[in-house]
């Protein structure tokens, strides 16, 4: 132990750079992994705010049932609802009276926030947003009257608690009022929300208990997003496995390199120790001993640089581009992670080179006697005819002494070249990949808020179960745009209806999927078969000139001819895209026929393709294709989405066709700064002119999605700083001391006359070719890799774009010079500023 110490303090250079390089391999693993779970948590988080905390829904559950859920030692929260009547106001949406358990509102991240849940006969409460769209102020023990859809009589209740906004509810427009606890006395069929503790094998907990409680799998729904975020469709997070694994062996190729250097420098003393009696084994003990002492000082270093780097890029990045809380920002200290890095290095990284480094003494020292060793004549006889592959003299011809020198230096060191080059094109394709990877969340995040109709701050529509024919005027419409505050109002005629298409222009899993939904729901015929055509479902929307302008920039083919669209029937179709493959062939110029109710009639019949009302056919021209992922509103209650095919028209040709001229759904704008409560009642004043609208005040929900976003990107972003800041001192250090080792060798070259210039030039020139070699590897590299990702995750997205972002990989190519440059300008400068026999005799 004293004498591998004696060692560390004699070459303390060659330790430094071991220990750096130890120091950097820790930061990056403990630094990514926490910021991984880190925006691991992030995605959770949001997940619960928009879905809740609810792992398994289980419908129709009877009493016992539900005494063996009660039992289970895996769940950590469960409810129960039970369905009581509707209430329906003015047409709108019905609101369903429920019986529920007190912690309900825990799977909802919900409370009373006024006032006290409900336990008496004829007691009630509501969401803010719901007691909003009855025209009721939030006033505790008011008395509601409310027409019960079933029972058909009419009911008195008090209202004792106001619960605030439940986020699934409320962007969904599910109204709920909870009329008391649940009573297995009054009623034999309940709903059962379990929410499990994430320490377990969530999917083997509900496996576990459908098979004790003897419940129907089809009767069971899983918040499956939330599960895949929190990693329970796969446990291992093999993407920081498989991270820590490509840097624990670019850190073990590192230190091996350094030691190699070492090892040939230090044959002469191993040979001295074998004189006096030590053996192979106890030289590799020495080697292992230096090590570990290595690895005890620099890995609590690396550990605490680790979460410090990682806390302080992403409080720099959040302050940098959010507005939001800085309490957002929630760095996960995971003691596995610590745990794993300080594995990795030990087990991995000591290991891998000991046993490299075993191979290395038996092959260099091994087959030479102690006397060869301690003169080194053997080693660097081999070595020298080892690398006469090319003279300087062949060089000198074509290109400057200097860079003939650089050339065979480096060719000479063919190891500590493709070290230097792993390392640097390491650090580059990291960087480039986690930048990719950050866009492509980036983009997730965004079509999230689109899907969720989180766009606009306020969405009003009408109940779909209602006449076509109903609807705000242009006139309500107008008085909505007069209102205080508001910035702009977005009014779309939505007409439900049908269109005809070849049966030849549907892809076969398209048809499949839509057979598959005539077969789920019996009272909803999604295709139907008429000769050589298919009839499917179809919404047919009528935009205002302004807003058919803004769909050109979007449209996948064809283009928006405004004059044509208000004077012929002429139509965008809105194609479904599965995994960038489009569901329909339709082409611009194509002919296709839609169908709709001249009366505007909704029954189980219509949506069944069974009714026998009287229908207006229309031929319309294709005049533009635009994917549903770029269509401006994805309400989901309007669109047909995957289930058939959607049609935009002029308003006014649609007016025309149709006969019908109001506006079903319209979405609005506030101006900054106005309360939105007051605007959100100013709104509804109007809307409730006509019976049946709901509206949603959506602002401070997107705004909340839109912070989570924020947290998630910033902690890539920060995974990014790490890998580039990591990979720029990883690098340095490599070549810093690939070239420090060979001071004596410098030296040498200096006497035989190498003046400054040309040596500095030559130094300089070698740091140049790392850059340049190590940048194109990156590039192409790189590339091939960003796009294999863009292909992985383009199944996930609707519309995937291939952000192939040019300054990233120009920025790659100036930091990989830039470093090449520093890395070696430093140690060339300290070399030259030493005497000729000081570099002689430099023992590293």
């Amino acid at each position: 132990m004293k004498l591998a110490i004696k060692y560390i303090q004699m070459y303390y250079k060659r330790s430094f750079a071991i220990a750096l390089s130890i120091i950097l391999s820790v930061v990056l693993i403990v630094g990514v992994g926490m910021l991984s779970q880190s925006v691991k948590k992030a995605e959770v988080d949001e997940l619960k705010y928009t879905s809740g905390n609810t792992h398994l829904k289980i419908d129709d559950l009877d009493k016992e049932q539900m005494d063996v859920l009660n039992q289970s030692e895996e769940i950590k929260n469960i409810s129960y609802t039970s369905f009581y009547d509707g209430y329906n106001y003015k047409d709108k949406a019905l609101v369903n009276l429920i019986y529920s358990s007190e912690n309900y509102l825990e799977s909802d991240n919900a409370s009373i926030i006024e006032g006290r849940f409900p336990k008496g006969e004829g007691e009630i409460a509501l969401e803010e947003w719901v007691l909003m769209n009855l025209d009721l102020e939030p006033r505790l023990n008011q008395e509601l009257e409310l027409q019960l859809v079933n029972k058909g009589e009419v009911k008195k209740f008090k209202l004792v608690g106001i619960i605030e906004d439940r986020v699934p509810n409320k962007t969904n427009g599910i109204m709920e009022g909870i009329i008391g606890p649940v009573d297995t006395n009054k009623s034999n069929s309940f709903i059962g929300y379990i929410e499990f503790y994430e320490d377990i094998d969530i999917l083997k907990a509900i496996d576990n208990i459908i098979y004790d409680a003897k419940i129907d799998i089809e009767k069971t729904s899983q918040n499956t997003m939330l599960l895949q975020a929190m990693g329970q469709m796969g446990r291992i997070n093999f993407e920081v496995v498989g991270l820590v694994v490509l840097i624990t062996l670019i850190s073990a190729t590192v230190i091996y390199s350094i030691f190699n250097i070492s090892i040939l420098q230090r044959i002469s003393e191993y040979g001295i120790l074998r004189a006096i009696g030590a053996s192979k084994n106890y030289i590799l003990k020495l080697i292992l001993q230096e090590l570990i002492i290595i690895s005890v000082i620099s890995i609590p270093i690396g550990i605490g640089l680790g979460i410090f780097t990682a806390q302080s890029l992403s409080e720099s990045f959040y302050k940098l581009f959010t507005d939001f809380d800085l309490e957002k920002v929630d760095i996960i200290i995971d003691n596995k992670i610590i745990m794993l890095s300080i594995i990795d290095i030990l087990l991995i990284d000591i290991l891998l080179i000991d046993i490299l480094i075993a191979l290395k003494i038996k092959r260099s020292i091994g087959k030479i006697t102690p006397i060869e060793a301690i003169y080194k004549s053997k080693i660097e006889k081999v070595k020298n005819d080892k690398y006469r592959l090319i003279g300087v003299e062949s060089l000198v011809k074509v290109v400057p002494f200097y860079i003939a020198l650089a050339f065979k230096n480096m060719s000479r060191n063919k190891k500590g070249f493709i070290m230097i080059m792993i390392s640097m094109v390491f650090g580059g394709i990291l960087f480039i990949e986690s930048t990719f990877y950050g866009d492509i969340k980036k983009q997730m995040s965004e079509e999230s808020i689109k899907n969720e109709k989180l766009y606009y701050d306020y969405n009003v529509s009408i109940n779909g179960t209602l006449d076509m024919s109903l609807g705000l005027s242009k006139k309500d419409i107008e008085a909505l745009n007069e209102l205080d505050g508001v910035n702009e109002v977005i009014p779309y005629n939505t007409l439900y209806g049908r269109v005809e298409i070849q049966k030849n222009l549907l892809n076969e899993n398209f048809i499949r999927n839509l057979e598959y939904k005539n077969e789920e729901h019996e009272y909803n015929t999604s295709i139907k078969s008429k000769g050589e055509s298919s009839i499917i479902q179809s919404t047919i929307w009528g935009f205002e000139d302004k807003y058919l302008e803004e769909l050109d920039s979007k449209l996948l083919e064809g283009n928006i001819d405004l004059h044509n669209m208000k004077n012929t029937p002429t139509c965008i179709v809105v194609v479904p895209y599965k995994q960038n493959q489009s569901m329909v062939d339709i082409k611009v110029g194509d002919k296709i026929k839609m169908e709709f109710r001249k009366d505007g009639k909704m029954s189980k019949e219509f949506y069944a393709m069974r009714d026998e009302g009287e229908y207006i056919e229309q031929e319309l021209t294709v005049g533009g294709i635009i994917t549903q992922s770029e269509f401006p509103t994805l309400e989901y209650w309007y669109t047909v989405g995957d289930g058939g095919v959607d049609l935009v028209l002029s308003n006014d040709m649609l007016s025309e066709i149709s006969g019908f001229n109001n506006y079903r759904l319209i979405n609005i704008n506030k101006e900054d700064d106005i309360n939105s409560d007051e605007l959100a009642k100013d709104i509804i004043d109007v809307t409730n002119r006509v019976n049946g609208f709901t509206m949603l005040d959506l602002g401070d929900i997107r705004d909340s999605k839109m912070a989570y976003s924020d947290t998630k990107n910033t902690f890539i972003y920060a995974i990014s700083s790490v890998l580039f800041l990591t990979g720029v001192l990883n690098i340095v250090n490599n070549v810093s001391y690939s070239l420090i080792s060979r001071t004596n060798e410098f030296g040498m070259i200096r006497a035989i006359g190498l003046t400054d210039k040309e040596f500095k030039e030559m130094i300089m020139f070698e740091g140049l070719f790392y850059g340049i070699i190590s940048s194109i590897i990156t590039v192409i590299v790189g590339f091939l890799i960003q796009y294999g990702l863009y292909k992985y995750f383009s199944a996930l997205l609707e519309s995937p774009d291939f952000n192939f972002d040019i300054k990233i990989y120009i920025a790659i190519v100036f930091a990989n010079i830039l470093v090449g440059l520093i890395a070696t300008y430093f140690p060339a400068r300290k070399i030259k500023n030493m005497t000729i026999v000081e570099s002689i005799d430099s023992i590293e």
